[in-house]
């Protein structure tokens, strides 16, 4: 039986920054954030991947691109793949945004789609997108 492994991209410029960026193409990856995508690319190459998949956001692509040089399987980007929109809170940086992102994240987990970021439509929307992909 095969095996999937989840990766999240590598530190970002808006990591750093500790700024709400979801919106596409996003930030790119630092330097730190290269060199953990080189190791999670070192690391999986062993196992042989059949498929690589990232969203199209410039650092998940990013990330990507180290585990294809590794592996030699090539990236197939997809539409469609991305994570919860953080609509007017998009590049803010204060403590305050940060909450109220995780809040309605949070809500979301617990099976309560109806709760939504400000600029942005509910759970109910985002969970029936991330379901067709």
């Amino acid at each position: 039986m095969g095996k999937l492994i989840l990766v999240r991209h590598g530190q970002t410029e808006a990591n750093v920054e500790r700024r709400l960026d979801t919106r596409l193409p996003g930030a790119r990856l630092t330097e730190y954030g290269e060199s953990q995508a080189q190791a999670f690319g070192l690391s999986v190459a062993g196992s042989a991947p059949r498929a690589l998949v990232a969203s199209p956001a410039l650092r998940a692509r990013q990330t990507a691109q180290f585990v294809e040089r590794e592996s030699g399987i090539a990236t197939q980007v997809r539409e469609g793949i991305h994570e919860a929109q953080a609509g007017e809170l998009e590049d803010r940086s204060d403590r305050e945004s940060h909450e109220l992102f995780m809040k309605v994240y949070h809500s979301w987990h617990a099976g309560d789609l109806g709760v939504r970021v400000p600029g942005v439509s509910p759970g109910t929307t985002s969970s029936s997108a991330t379901c067709r992909c």
